[in-house]
């Protein structure tokens, strides 16, 4: 008897589903495809329990016939493509004719539908592959899909789901992109019957980023209007000399897709070169029209990648595009007096702290806040004070040798076994995070108020997270006072860190709030605290500084690796180096 069977069709429609419907995120960018494919300019969606009990979706389109109603859920039943050579140019958002099928196959559904003729519409209801009721009712209007107890008749995959706030944040992330590629539908989210998105349509793509993420935000970003060979690139990308410190706000749509695409981001960071500050990043929302049969969206299940047919026009495209932006701005960087720098002393004037100041600086964790000798006091270009290096990291007792930094990146260390490459960056991160954890075991968090607070207008998923995260930020010495609908004032941080990176640094924990690296969301943030406010790679550090983070590093508990789990340094053993050069047989 042969080995190989054929799957019973329930099986093979689960294993099916399994490539569409991964999580809840994956049922509401399928309806929400289909409803805006259906012409809706207003989608509703509710969800309880982050959509694994509960996706609700309601939009005004164009409904479905009695016919129609029934045809959808046959799998690769599609209103979009009819030909083959239909695929080479998809027009649509969704076209594969899986979706509906795929979901009601791993849930309870329910459908409602109107197509506006004659006077009733049409009712369907499903539980997984079975068709429990169709009927006719009285509906508006338009389309309603009820997906309920994702993965009810699939416990192995529904137990490998997220927590609820972790679910909640995908979906979030995913319909504030969709909102900004359709700023003329109304978008609007409840989660446990609590608003979290309402975005009424809007005239512009301006007018959206203001909705989703504010005056100041926006006021950060150039329009890029720019055409060539048939291919165009609108939208909004960073004024020269401003930018982040991470990537959160770079977000491409080609032909009102959402997609991710390396060599896209590899244009963009090209595009900035001499435009931006080293460690800044570009944040953009930026729109490609490309001719459709020049690209492919077919090469992904979820539909989240493309492939250029030319991908080096592409590529030009998004540096010209840029390039020809930036000549309408200044690129003269405007002078920031630094409100905290220290007044000039009179010769031979003493400097003093109080206790207070002398604690403050013992828990300020930056490097820069090493012993130095009074000779080398200076500022480092991120307004750190460099303060001093102990008399213990005397040449004479040290088991190793500082020889000195690699491309303003890397320290090259030696010692009687071999040679350390360490990464700065990495090594200093792994300093400050066992540091902070200390302090955050003996409660030891100080804070500061802001002379002039500073207003943080936050995206819905950056509410999201605050919401989540307040406890703990307010513990390590963040406080937040709401003074709008999406504004809030940052009244107090913590002293371990300079005022003006305060702002930053907070806003970092709110984007990375839903990273599942760490066990827990306090070692979460602490990571992110010592990733945001660790020296960079790119900086160059004195003689006192590298032997500083070198003693500092070797003395941690886990010198190897940084919290977020990078390597920190590279070993070469000296038998290796010798027997390479001959040395040794």
């Amino acid at each position: 008897m042969g080995l190989i069977k054929i799957l019973p069709p329930e099986v093979a429609q689960k294993i099916a589903a399994g490539e569409v419907v991964e999580r809840p995120v994956s049922v509401v960018k399928e309806l929400v495809e289909n409803s805006l494919d259906a012409g809706a300019t207003e989608i509703r969606i509710e969800l309880i329990d982050g959509g694994k009990k509960l996706i609700r979706i309601q939009d005004n389109g164009c409904g479905m016939s009695q016919e129609d109603a029934v045809l959808c859920f046959r799998r690769h039943a599609t209103s979009k493509i009819a030909r083959e050579e239909d695929l080479e140019r998809i027009a649509t958002l969704g076209f594969r004719g899986e979706a509906l099928a795929s979901i009601s196959a791993v849930s309870r559904l329910t459908l409602k539908t109107f197509n506006g003729s004659g006077d009733k519409g049409y009712q369907v209801e499903r539980e997984g592959d079975k068709l429990i009721r169709f009927s006719e009712i009285a509906f508006p209007r338009g389309t309603l899909v009820e997906v309920r107890d994702l993965f009810f008749n699939l416990p192995a995959r529904r137990k490998f789901l997220r927590a609820e706030r972790s679910e909640l944040s995908l979906i979030v992330n995913y319909l504030t992109q969709v909102a900004l590629a359709f700023p003329e539908v109304k978008f609007s989210l409840s989660h446990n019957n609590r608003e979290i998105i309402n975005c009424p349509s809007v005239l512009s793509l301006k007018d959206r980023v203001y909705q989703l993420y504010g005056k100041k935000l926006l006021d950060n970003l150039m329009s890029v209007d720019y055409e060539e060979g048939g291919y165009k690139i609108s939208g909004l990308s960073s004024r020269p000399f401003s930018g982040r410190f991470d990537r959160q706000h770079q977000l491409f749509f080609v032909n009102r897709r959402p997609v991710k695409d390396r060599m896209l981001i590899a244009a963009l960071t090209q595009a900035y070169l001499g435009l931006l500050e080293k460690q800044k990043n570009p944040e953009c929302f930026l729109f490609l029209e490309i001719p459709y049969d020049q690209v492919d969206v077919n090469v992904h299940p979820a539909k989240a990648e493309v492939r250029f047919k030319e991908p080096q026009q592409v590529y030009r495209l998004i540096l010209r595009a840029v390039e020809f932006a930036a000549q309408h701005e200044s690129l003269v960087k405007p002078i920031i007096v630094d409100e905290e720098v220290e007044k000039e002393k009179k010769p031979g004037e003493i400097e003093t702290e109080t206790s207070q100041e002398a604690l403050n600086n013992q828990a300020s964790l930056n490097l820069n806040e090493a012993e130095l000798p009074a000779d080398q006091k200076r500022r480092e270009p991120g307004g750190h004070r460099l303060k001093g290096i102990s008399e213990n990291l005397a040449e004479s007792r040290k088991p190793y040798q500082v020889l000195g930094q690699y491309l303003n990146s890397y320290l090259v260390v030696s010692s009687n076994e071999g040679l350390f490459i360490i990464d700065q960056h990495n090594a200093h991160e792994r300093i400050l995070f066992e540091k902070f954890q200390q302090m955050d075991k003996n409660r030891t968090w100080t804070s500061r108020q802001m002379l002039f607070p500073s207003v943080l207008e936050l995206s819905p998923a950056q509410r999201l997270n605050y919401e989540e995260l307040q406890n703990e930020l307010e513990e390590v010495g963040f406080r937040l006072e709401p003074i709008g609908r999406n504004s809030f004032a940052l009244k107090e941080y913590p002293d371990v860190f300079k005022e003006k990176e305060a702002s930053d640094i907070l806003l970092s924990l709110l984007e990375e709030a839903s990273s599942d690296k760490f066990k827990d969301k306090r070692t979460r943030m602490l990571a992110t605290m010592a990733c945001k406010t660790a020296i960079k790679a790119g900086q160059p550090l004195t003689r006192a500084e590298m032997e500083f983070l070198t003693s500092e590093l070797f003395q941690t508990e886990h010198p190897g690796v940084c919290p977020h789990g990078r390597p920190v340094v590279i070993r070469i053993d000296r038998s290796k180096i010798e027997r390479t050069l001959g040395r040794q047989p």
